[in-house]
């Protein structure tokens, strides 16, 4: 048995990003412990809610809060070799790969530089700071790529 289901988003259970830092992972755990923690809702009708919440954030928490396991999950999530089952082949709870919002980036980029146009009297003012955009946007990918 695995130790992690890659068709369960625990990101999203967590309510963070895949891409959030140990620390943000860290508040959002307990912040949402603290929320459903069953003896805040001891005696109520949602104290059976609040366990199965609180379960559920341990379990993405204990996936995703530590970095191997992190790791290797977001591997499993991509579909990588970490996901491949003994007999090969792909598994068949794996999650298929997200579109990327790319031209939704490019449509949005271009509509701003043109709304800036507008305002901009020196068209290098604008290019210099459509490079300082793309420079800030492209930096996080890099690191990404690199740190791989």
């Amino acid at each position: 048995m695995s130790e992690f289901d890659p068709g369960i988003d625990y990101y999203a259970v967590l309510g963070v990003g895949s891409f959030a830092s140990a620390d943000e992972i860290t508040r959002a755990y307990r912040a949402l412990a603290a929320k459903y923690h069953p003896d805040k809702h001891q005696g109520n009708d949602l104290e059976e809610l609040a366990k199965e919440k609180l379960a559920q954030i341990n379990a993405a928490f204990a996936v995703i809060g530590n970095p191997e396991r992190r790791a290797r999950y977001d591997d499993a999530r991509r579909g990588g070799r970490a996901s491949q089952p003994p007999g090969g082949g792909a598994p068949p709870s794996a999650a298929p790969p997200r579109q990327g919002r790319t031209g939704l980036y490019v449509l949005l980029a271009l509509a701003g530089l043109l709304l800036a146009l507008r305002f901009v009297r020196n068209p290098r003012t604008l290019l210099i700071i459509a490079a300082v955009i793309a420079a800030i946007w492209l930096a996080p990918r890099i690191v990404r790529y690199f740190k791989k």
